[in-house]
């Protein structure tokens, strides 16, 4: 049998691309490095590249023994698909070597949302296959969402209801790369929430899944390819699973669209909390440039939250902390903008808002809250 490559370490510190991250930070947020093989079996194939079974070396017993895992090598720009790479740029910037580190991108975000206590995200830790680094998921057994409204016939009913021909369903259902399509993209959002709208617990974990995406600021999870549907023995959909958490952690907040912050369903799953410090030595030590846009999404949907649900209070109360730094709260009182923004005066947008306002600023120490 051959012996597993070692992963490439250096006084505690693992390289991951172009990019060295001490091995202690990770495990201190539950982030393992794990090492095994590709299978010749593969899982799937998107525009980031290709999903392979992966068995995890036997040094891993936690892991080799529970359950299936699925791998999904880091793009680089010596890749077909790097153009899609390319393509986010300006939102996750590539390395000096053409990395995105899609993979600790993704590691962290599962940390965010398992942090909050959202179990509707796929587990996922850095692996190595050989030389080649990459996402490595537990292996979600179901459908994508995609593939699910497709064959459960939502998708056709959904077009026809629209006058849509069957001629053009079909060509639809061919298509090599539906989401790039607006028009196949607005007919399957409406399909996606007419789905949505027969299953109650279905929808409750969609927004739970809302909150953590915009959060992370995930910029594709629009693609429903990037959702899996598990099922009970009858058939019934029963949960939904995020997936391929690429790209989260922009370092700019251009793309994210108010509209996208969860409604008060999440609010009344998820206690009010200080989101601005979930992860925050994490994102300061691996994506620094990422910690800024992140607090003022996470300021917005509390902002949101509060404007919707007016538990603003229970914030300030709990001062509910993630980690064990000695955080000062500061108070921002309703209303109180320093750049003469108001509380009522939404015109703008919640994230330029929230981009602009002094009141909203943080540092190692401070937080946010209301009251």
């Amino acid at each position: 049998m051959t012996a597993t490559p070692a992963i490439p370490e250096e006084n505690g510190f693992i390289t991951i691309g172009d990019r060295k991250v001490s091995r202690l930070l990770l495990q201190e947020h539950n982030i393992h490095i794990l090492s095994g093989r590709t299978a010749l079996t593969t899982v799937g194939q998107g525009a980031f590249g290709t999903v392979f079974d992966f068995i995890i070396s036997d040094k891993h017993k936690d892991f080799s023994n529970s359950g299936h895992w699925v791998f999904k090598p880091e793009l680089s720009k010596d890749q077909g698909s790097y153009n899609e790479a390319y393509a986010h740029a300006d939102k996750y910037p590539l390395s000096y070597e053409g990395w995105i580190h899609s993979t600790l991108r993704s590691a962290i975000c599962y940390q965010v949302a398992k942090k909050i206590g959202i179990p509707n995200f796929v587990e996922t830790h850095i692996g190595f296959s050989g030389n080649t680094h990459g996402m490595l998921m537990r292996k979600v057994e179901g459908m994508t969402a995609h593939e699910w409204l497709f064959q459960s016939g939502y998708f056709r009913s959904t077009a026809i209801a629209q006058n849509i021909s069957e001629e053009k369903v079909e060509w639809m259902l061919k298509m090599k790369h539906p989401y790039q399509d607006r028009e196949f993209i607005n007919l399957m959002r409406q399909t996606f929430d007419n789905f949505l709208a027969d299953h109650f617990e279905i929808n409750k974990q969609w927004k739970l899944i809302q909150t953590v995406s915009y959060l992370c600021g995930q910029g594709d999870r629009a693609k429903l390819t990037n959702l899996m549907v598990s099922f009970d023995s009858s058939g019934k959909p029963i949960f939904l699973t995020a997936i391929d958490n690429d790209l989260s952690f922009p370092v700019t907040n251009s793309h994210i669209k108010d509209e996208a912050i969860p409604d008060t369903t999440a609010a009344a799953q998820i206690p009010l909390c200080d989101f601005t410090d979930v992860k925050r030595e994490l994102l300061l030590s691996v994506f620094p440039n990422t910690y800024e846009p992140y607090v003022q999404r996470a300021q917005s949907i509390m902002y949101h939250w509060y404007e919707r649900t007016g538990k603003g209070g229970e914030l300030s109360s709990e001062r509910k902390v993630w980690n064990d730094d000695d955080i000062v709260c500061s108070v921002v009182e309703k209303g109180d903008f320093n750049s003469g923004g108001t509380h009522s005066d939404l015109s703008e947008g919640y994230l330029a808002i929230l981009g602009r306002a002094e009141a909203f600023s943080y540092d190692k120490k401070s937080t946010l809250c209301f009251r």
